[in-house]
């Protein structure tokens, strides 16, 4: 009779058990079929695409990772998965299939990725194979984290996490003998950012990493009410590792209620890791300073820069630090545009950086020696990111044409156009029938230059009159 129990009991579990694996293999949100008549490009068609997310190139420049998020209408959501593929675009595989996306991917070594993925302790750190196998999760951090980013030699971790909740004023009074009744009150700036509240602060914890679990976390903020990463757009590029790992650049602006909401006074400091002092490197600069990016000798330290306090809106300057003297040079002086999502050249004599140019997002360079600036690539087109390794630019591509794809450059190039090397939506896009693209630069009534673009319907015949859109 008790084996006849226990071998029933086993059944129903190995039903249960399949059956959830079953449920959890519906539930997840993959690469639809997308079939296209008359070449329309419809909403439906847009959400059948693939929207490519973050990439990672290896060290040694052979693979690249990347993650690819599909939709589905009727639920209403989206799932990323990880790919990895040859950095000439060939031998693409599918790294995981989960239900959860999967998101800020990190190479451990040549055939192992980091990655972030929810659980239900929040989101956490794991590690897998490139080709799927030995996945384990490699962190356990209270309520999770928002991302990480590890150390040259990989023995370090720092991660973002929030600490406790601002104290809320109780609404009971507000809404007595009406428990099912929300609200909030606020009686004090700053209590919300664009489209969230102000509830929780976040900080970098800096911990030890064996490559299989992460220990001994210190929180670089202990007991400051600011937040690190700035809400409500900063990440994990306003944090840096030094070279040696020895030190941390971060980003803050260090003031609460009425004076936080009125400055963009944000500084970078430096963090000692053994000791746990802290360096203010950009005091009395007056706006927003944040981004730093250490040289790869570590002498240097360059982050981008805005001089006015409450303007958002300022020219975002390449400012560049002498660890050593102290001395700070701003390298923008004779450049008028925008200089963002900076990265060193391999032999530091370079810094390159994406700057909205005529029209559309480029990669230019800024030498150290002479601070002039040169273009490296071109095209209609703009570059949202790159990655520089052993000499070439990997780009995160976008157009009207076409979503984000990766591109290659070469970082000598002038002016170039890239090679594509991803393929994530040519077989929707093949199906899809697009007119050209073209500038035009009209002279306004002072004498300036305006861009305007021209998209043609498809095949446009210039003997024919067609309506146009203004927009």
């Amino acid at each position: 009779m008790k084996k006849t129990l226990i071998g029933a009991l086993a059944i129903v579990l190995l039903a249960t058990s399949c059956k959830v694996k079953k449920d959890e293999q519906e539930n997840i949100i993959g690469k639809p079929d997308v079939k296209i008549e008359n070449g329309r490009f419809t909403p439906e068609v847009m959400w059948g695409m693939g929207k490519m997310g973050e990439y990672a190139v290896s060290q040694d420049g052979k693979k690249i990772a990347y993650t690819v998020t599909y939709y589905d209408i009727e639920a209403n959501k989206g799932n990323a998965e990880i790919y990895v593929m040859n950095a000439d675009g060939s031998e693409v595989k599918q790294v995981t299939t989960t239900a959860k996306s999967e998101f800020n991917i990190v190479w451990l070594d040549e055939n192992t990725l980091a990655f972030a993925r929810g659980t239900d302790n929040g989101p956490q750190m794991f590690k897998i194979g490139i080709d799927g196998s030995g996945e384990k999760q490699v962190s356990e951090i209270a309520g999770g984290i928002e991302g990480f980013k590890l150390s040259n030699d990989n023995s370090k971790v720092i991660y973002t996490a929030t600490v406790g909740k601002q104290k809320e004023p109780e609404i009971e009074k507000l809404y007595e003998g009406l428990p099912q009744a929300t609200g909030r009150i606020n009686e004090d700036l700053m209590y919300r950012h664009w489209d969230e509240w102000v509830d929780a602060i976040p900080h970098i914890y800096v911990a030890d990493f064996d490559g299989n679990s992460v220990k001994n976390a210190t929180d670089v903020l202990d007991g400051e009410p600011y937040e690190c990463p700035m809400r409500p757009w900063g990440g994990l590029e306003q944090v840096a590792f030094s070279p040696d790992g020895k030190y941390i650049a971060y980003t803050c602006r260090k003031k609460t209620g009425i004076d936080y909401a009125k400055s963009t006074n944000s500084d970078i400091y430096l963090y000692t890791i053994a000791d746990k002092s802290v360096k203010n490197l950009s005091e009395g600069i007056m706006g927003y300073d944040q981004n730093p990016v250490f040289s790869h000798d570590g002498k240097k330290i360059a982050w981008e820069s805005m001089e006015r306090d409450g303007y958002e809106s300022d020219l975002i300057r390449l400012m560049v630090m002498d660890l050593t003297t102290g001395e700070r040079t701003n390298m923008s002086e004779n450049f008028d545009y925008y200089f963002t999502g900076i990265s060193w050249s391999d032999d530091d004599k370079e810094i390159l950086g994406v700057v909205y140019y005529r029209g559309t997002d480029q990669v230019f360079a800024c030498n150290l020696a002479t601070k002039e600036f040169r273009q490296i690539t071109g095209g209609c087109h703009d570059i949202h990111s790159f990655e520089l390794v052993n000499g070439k630019l990997y780009c995160d591509q976008v157009s009207m044409q076409y979503p984000s794809e990766i591109y290659v450059y070469d970082a000598n190039g002038n002016k170039a156009e890239g090679t594509k090397i991803s393929a994530i939506n040519d077989d929707v896009l093949s199906q899809v029938r697009m007119g050209k693209v073209e500038e035009h630069w009209i002279k306004t009534h002072d004498g300036k230059d305006m861009l305007t673009w021209l998209i043609y319907p498809y095949n446009y015949d210039s003997t024919k009159t067609y309506p146009a859109l203004l927009y």
